[in-house]
């Protein structure tokens, strides 16, 4: 079997493929036996028809089934031959077969790309730092104690902070229910989004077992603003009795002897949130670099394939989301994603960077030894080939990070902290 690639682009190869007769001969013997079992003419019995009037009949038909088994088989050691990492089905250019001449085929394939990863040295990122205030610490007390408020009902209608449950209808402009767009046992507060504004104002006062219809402004894709109408049926009013901010709620916490203890448990959490983030903030600004001064093309399938496998994923979780606004949302953080993973995956080859099994159980028993009641759980954790894999995968992208990081400038750079609640945690 004689094989030729040309490089058609950095991620497309054009295989070319020339097979002796001889080889071919016996498949193509097997497929017109099978064809012949399965054969009905007249005048002969069920699998009986002589081979000779099969061909005369159904030669060029099952020639050109054979033909693209015998691709298929020879692709493929051609694949295996040449090493080539495919990433779609490939498509076929030309297919000559005629019987007693050489088998021979032509076709472009997309491969992963061939990269050259030439800078990945000298030249300098930011890494902000946030500083933990007072206040930082404050708004986490003040999160903790609303997580933890106790819910009192309210007889007398609702007032801004109240929370109120109950079922929306959607409504046309002219106050008609709009079918499809019910929703039961909704939970609001008054005063918060979406209940701000005029939409506040009607429902103020609103009782259990009432219906009030209020007023919404949306936006839409482009930008305009509309109004949409909506009634709130009331099932249940309750306001948030808040716990007194002493030490009896240090303890109600956890492990707290007072106070000053859950503040100071509180400013080392968020410290150390904070630096995680500044550090993955960092990671990424690094990899942004690299892939700038390294760019290349994907192959087109490479990220559909991505994609459609994200997809299957994420489907059943949306009901509302459409395939195509999935495509292009996720788009961008998937090219983005690929050409990291294969630039991590070259610098590795070129720097002889490997995490071996004996570094792997190294950090598994680490691992395991910062939690002294799940030793046994996590041990076994570890034992699945996943995810010894992914943890694998983890500590050598550690070690590419690592090795660029000693030959670039990071820049320190204080930054005003944000008060999310997703930071306020103990």
């Amino acid at each position: 079997m004689k094989v030729a690639v040309k490089t058609v682009h950095s991620w497309m190869k054009q295989v070319d493929v020339e097979v002796p007769y001889d080889e071919v001969e016996p498949h193509l013997e097997k497929v017109f036996r099978k064809f012949q079992r399965t054969i009905n003419l007249d005048g002969f019995r069920k699998g009986k028809v002589p081979l000779s009037i099969i061909r005369q009949r159904y030669g060029d038909a099952v020639k050109a089934d054979a033909a693209e088994d015998l691709m298929q088989i020879f692709f493929q050691k051609a694949v295996e031959t040449e090493q080539l990492k495919v990433v779609a089905p490939a498509r076929a250019r030309k297919i000559e077969f005629e019987e007693g001449k050489p088998f021979s085929f032509s076709l472009d394939v997309e491969v992963r790309p061939d990269i050259e990863v030439r800078t990945y040295s000298d030249f300098k990122v930011e890494k902000s730092i946030r500083k933990v205030t007072d206040e930082d610490v404050e708004q986490s007390l003040r999160y903790l104690r609303e997580q933890r408020a106790e819910l009192k009902p309210v007889s007398d209608g609702a007032r801004s902070g109240h929370i109120l449950q109950g079922d929306v209808q959607a409504l046309d402009s002219s106050g008609v229910p709009l079918l499809g767009q019910h929703w039961e046992d909704r939970v609001l507060v008054l005063g918060e989004p979406p209940l701000t504004g005029d939409a506040a104002e009607v429902l103020n006062g609103v009782r259990e077992g009432e219906s009030r219809k209020f007023r919404l402004t949306g936006s839409g894709r482009e930008g305009q603003t509309h109004d949409e109408w909506y009634s709130l049926t009331v099932k249940s009013i309750q306001e948030k009795i808040l716990p007194s901010m002493d030490d009896g709620f240090a303890r109600s916490i956890g492990e707290y002897e007072n106070l000053t203890a859950l503040k100071e448990a509180l400013r080392k959490r968020l410290t150390e949130q904070w630096d995680e983030e500044g550090e993955v903030q960092v990671q990424h600004r690094i990899a942004d670099e690299i892939i700038r001064r390294n760019d290349f093309e994907l192959p087109p399938a490479m990220v559909e394939n991505m994609l459609d496998s994200l997809w299957e994923n994420y489907k059943d979780r949306d009901q509302n989301m459409e395939r195509e606004d999935f495509f292009k949302e996720n788009r961008p953080d998937v090219i983005w994603n690929l050409k990291w993973n294969l630039i991590q995956e070259k610098i590795a080859e070129q720097e002889n960077l490997r995490v071996t099994d004996s570094d792997l159980d190294e950090e598994i028993e680490r691992l395991a030894g910062l939690d002294s009641k799940n030793e046994k759980k996590i041990r076994a954790f570890f034992t699945k080939t996943d995810e010894r894999s992914r943890l694998k995968d983890r500590m050598l992208g550690n070690k590419i990070m690592d090795l660029i990081k000693s030959r670039i400038k990071i820049k320190e750079v204080t930054v005003k902290s944000s008060k999310r609640k997703s930071d306020l945690i103990v």
